[in-house]
């Protein structure tokens, strides 16, 4: 069978089908990669204003024996740079896990009353998600996956994927400073943005 993706999606794909021991290692995570779990492209709503409690798209979710790893992916460009809605992305999803950790819930509304409490000291100005919405019920999904995983908050840490063709120049070093950057090398075939993620030749 042949398969073939497009753009950062499939090459985020790609990678932690493939590069999984690579990504740990540059992470300084001695993790085997066949005991990690991986969320991919989890989706928590739409990325609106300050009124809208969805907050975007991860490219995956990584975690490890102790660590959460919060994925974002680059690929064939110059300012790795994340755009403020990004970043904020990453500040949400770090707000419900903490608050998620200090205490047992039994439901969604019982930790709206604590969470939504402490929005303003890590300077978030959007809502929680309501109760019974779709959003609400992906994120209680995570967080009780991640609390069955980790018995104490585990360290949560801000990655940048960059790939980059083989022996490709010019590779950034640097990006926003609280992010790990990692860059790896895609050793398949690519025609643009096509990517060849299993089998043969996409052209002939």
């Amino acid at each position: 069978m042949d398969i073939f993706g497009y753009g950062e999606d499939a090459l985020t794909f790609w990678a932690i089908k493939n590069r999984m021991s690579d990504i740990l290692f540059k992470l300084n995570d001695s993790t085997p990669s066949d005991e990690c779990k991986v969320f991919y492209r989890p989706s928590f709503g739409r990325s609106g204003g300050e009124d809208r409690a969805g907050f975007g798209e991860f490219d995956s979710i990584i975690m490890s024996r102790e660590r959460i790893f919060l994925i974002e992916s680059k690929w064939k460009i110059t300012n790795l740079e994340l755009r403020p809605e990004q970043l904020n992305r990453h500040k949400f999803l770090r707000h419900y896990i903490d608050e998620w950790y200090k205490d047992f819930y039994t439901d969604w509304d019982s930790f709206l009353k604590v969470a939504s409490g402490n929005l303003s000291n890590r300077g978030i100005k959007k809502p929680l998600a309501p109760a019974g919405s779709i959003l609400a019920s992906n994120l209680e999904t995570l967080l009780r996956f991640i609390r069955k995983l980790y018995n104490n908050c585990p360290d949560i840490v801000d990655v940048l994927l960059y790939f980059s063709s083989a022996n490709a120049k010019g590779i950034p070093l640097m990006t926003n400073t609280d992010f790990q950057l990692v860059p790896l090398e895609y050793t398949n075939e690519c025609f643009g943005h096509y990517l060849v993620l299993e089998g043969g030749d996409l052209i002939n």
